[in-house]
């Protein structure tokens, strides 16, 4: 090897070594305070057509649009986080009711299942029976104290909610107020952060902004039809076994569904598996047939749909996506694919070398 490839070696490492530490900053300290106002930069690309149609149309001044906008676009935020809030409270409160009634009924479950236990642990191989019988101790002392555990986790949560509670005032005041400052001046501020960039880089990072743009709204489009089908088969699925609360459970599995290998389980497994244990046979083969269906229709779907929306092969959307929720949660699971994306585009224009493009046009 030549002096000059050890050069352009040590170069290439000394440049991504710098590229990584500066995002991993960047992602550690300057992104939680600068959150609000790419938020509101964000928000602001978003409403920038419903503006420039208020001024056309309605012959309003731009601030006057894009006050417009935002105003009913936080009008609309806020209807919808006091709906859910009010529902989770009403429901939460009727489940503070109910809990007396569950305490005073714990004992004879404890000691029904207590029987069950004993019956299994009795037709179970000698050599594991004191292992299932502690397992099983545990399990039901555990089991006995989950209402006054919840009672405990609630006025936890309350607490922590009225705690953070200034800090989510202050954020969404400063993300609002971002969004209008933006909007009512869209074009300097475009300007002056493209005047930032190296001229001979402005025309990429818009190409690349226009494709980023598009890729994030197929992502989600794929998300949604996602989110989609997992509520319609639980919705179908507990209406069908004449479950109480369906639709509020279905939204909180739709949510959970978004979490890669544990998702909806994370309701239907224990749900399922007491109501086996409890008695209720039919219910508990019910729960787990609808969470075995709901997680291979994801499995099956979710990498070949979000890798068709955004240019991914399947597996390598499935990578990507697992990689990022174990690295960085639930966001990662958008930021890695995006990363991934972006890195193929930069590869296509020079600027990196992922992969040989002749071995990667032989191999498709």
């Amino acid at each position: 090897m030549s002096e000059n490839e050890r050069r352009e070696r040590l170069w290439k490492f000394v440049f991504w070594a710098a590229l990584i530490a500066g995002l991993w900053v960047f992602w550690r300290w300057a992104l939680p305070a600068l959150m609000p106002f790419l938020i509101g930069l964000v928000l602001a690309r978003f409403v920038e057509r419903p503006v420039l149609w208020l001024m056309a149309r309605a012959r309003m001044p731009r601030r006057m649009a894009s006050l417009t906008m935002t105003v009913g676009l936080a009008a609309v935020i806020a209807l919808l986080v006091y709906l859910i809030l009010t529902r989770v409270m009403f429901e939460t409160g009727r489940l503070l009711r109910q809990l007396p009634e569950l305490m005073t009924r714990l004992p004879d479950m404890s000691s029904r299942l207590s029987d069950r236990f004993e019956a299994i642990i009795v037709a179970a191989p000698f050599e594991i029976q004191e292992f299932l019988r502690s397992s099983a101790d545990k399990l039901l002392t555990e089991g006995v104290s989950i209402p006054s555990s919840l009672y405990t986790w609630l006025g936890g949560a309350a607490t922590g909610f009225a705690g953070a509670l200034p800090a989510a005032m202050l954020f969404m005041v400063a993300l609002t107020l971002s969004m209008y400052l933006i909007s009512s001046d869209y074009g300097r501020v475009a300007a002056f952060l493209m005047r930032q960039l190296p001229p001979k880089w402005r025309q990429r990072v818009l190409d690349s902004k226009d494709h980023m743009t598009s890729t994030l709204g197929k992502w989600l489009k794929a998300q949604g039809v996602l989110a989609a089908l997992t509520s319609v088969q639980a919705l179908v699925g507990l209406l069908l076994m004449r479950v109480d609360y369906a639709l509020i459970i279905t939204v909180i599995i739709a949510v959970l569904d978004l979490l890669p290998v544990v998702g909806s389980g994370m309701v239907f497994l224990p749900w399922g598996i007491f109501c086996l244990l409890a008695g209720d046979a039919g219910r508990g083969a019910g729960l787990l047939v609808l969470w075995t269906v709901i997680t291979l229709v994801r499995g099956a779907a979710e990498p070949r749909l979000v890798g068709r929306q955004i240019g991914l092969h399947p597996l390598a959307s499935l990578v990507c996506m697992y990689a990022g929720f174990r690295l960085m949660g639930v966001i990662g699971m958008l930021v890695l694919p995006m990363l991934a994306v972006l890195l193929v585009q930069l590869q296509e224009w020079g600027y990196v070398k992922i992969v040989n493009n002749e071995q990667r046009t032989t191999n498709s």
